[in-house]
């Protein structure tokens, strides 16, 4: 299936284009808006926010999961909105990795199988044995845990399998929502260190959200979510 690339810019040097969008909620008076912002490929921003403030909703903009109702998303030259929901679901697994707050892993299956899901939907074919072995010792993790289950790992654990699963394809663009709010400082540290690490490696643009202006201290650009997007009255617009 080819993908459409409809951008404005086909030689945008840029890894996200956000111009002019309105995202209401069935249930809220005010909308969602975004003028314009840019984030240039491979740089890793920090934004930062309030709960309410609008983080994740920015992020599933970002990834298609929400669509908005007015203006356009393009990242690395393909206008998200222009596809259809089954070529953003085949681009997402393909060309973006995200990190959940609750990381969404499935308790039930193994490590592997988790990761091996990631692969699946972007539809790869090859071995992944030697990129999680890889994984495995950037992120300080034994071989042995491939083979446990989700449910029997510590969330520290957890959080780096989420890692492994989002960066399982080479995504272009890593989401990163919440993921160290469980942890105390040492461990957030800690995990804040592998993940820069790991994203580097990659070459991934990145964009992590959180409410702890403590982890400004790990990026080199960082922002407040309401420098870009804002809250605004039901019908106003960009």
């Amino acid at each position: 299936m080819q993908l459409t690339t409809p951008s404005p810019s086909p030689s945008s040097s840029n890894a996200v284009d956000v111009a002019d969008v309105v995202y209401r909620y069935p249930s809220r008076q005010s909308a969602f808006l975004c003028d314009r912002w840019s984030l240039p490929k491979g740089q890793h921003t920090f934004l930062h926010g309030n709960s309410g403030s609008g983080k994740s909703t920015l992020l599933s903009l970002l990834s298609g999961i929400a669509q908005p109702q007015h203006g356009t998303i393009t990242l690395n030259n393909t206008q998200l909105n222009t596809l259809t929901p089954k070529q953003q679901d085949s681009y997402r697994a393909r060309h973006i990795g995200i990190v959940f707050q609750q990381f969404n892993l499935i308790p039930y299956l193994t490590v592997r199988q988790n990761v091996e899901l990631a692969s699946y939907f972007a539809k790869r074919s090859v071995d992944i044995t030697d990129q999680l072995l890889v994984m495995l010792a950037s992120l300080q993790l034994p071989e042995a845990i491939l083979s446990k289950t989700v449910s029997q790992l510590s969330v520290g654990q957890q959080q780096r399998v989420a890692i492994m699963r989002a960066l399982i394809n080479s995504p272009q663009l890593l989401l990163i929502d919440e993921p160290t709010s469980a942890l105390d400082a040492n461990a957030r540290d800690g995990f804040m260190q592998m993940l820069m690490s790991a994203s580097q490696s990659f070459e991934s643009t990145m964009i992590f959200v959180s409410h702890d202006p403590s982890l400004r201290q790990f990026f080199k650009h960082h922002l407040a979510v309401t420098d870009i997007c804002r809250w605004g009255e039901e019908g106003l617009s960009c």
